[in-house]
C-alpha cells in the first residue's frame, strides 16, 4: 500500500520531491502570461515529453476545421452570427448587412 500526504495545491507547489523533479512548469497564458501546470508525465530521459504550444482559444480553430468538412464562407458566417459557432474564446454576433 502506497501512503503519503494528501496536500492542497498551496502545499504542492513547495513539495521538495515536486521542486526537484520539476513537475509543475509555467506554461504561457493569453489571459495570465503564465500559468503553473503539470509537466508532462512520465518524464523519461530519452523521450521527455514537451508541451509546445498553449492549448488553443474557445473557437479558435473552428473556421479552419469547419471549411474541411464543407462549410464555405457564407455559411459559417450564418453560424457566428447565429451564436453556433465562435471565435477567439467568446460567440461573436456578426455586424447586420
Amino acid at each position: 500500500m502506497t501512503i503519503g500526504p494528501i496536500y492542497d495545491i498551496a502545499q504542492i507547489v513547495q513539495d521538495p520531491h515536486v521542486l526537484e523533479r520539476e513537475l509543475i512548469a509555467d506554461y504561457p497564458d493569453s489571459d495570465m502570461g503564465a500559468f503553473p501546470m503539470h509537466h508532462v508525465v512520465p518524464r523519461l530521459s530519452a523521450t521527455p515529453g514537451a508541451i509546445r504550444a498553449p492549448a488553443p482559444e474557445l473557437g479558435e480553430h473552428n473556421r479552419a476545421l469547419l471549411a474541411e468538412v464543407g462549410v464555405d464562407e457564407a455559411a459559417y458566417a450564418k453560424l457566428l452570427a447565429a451564436g453556433v459557432a465562435c471565435e477567439g474564446g467568446a460567440a461573436v454576433k456578426a455586424e447586420e448587412e
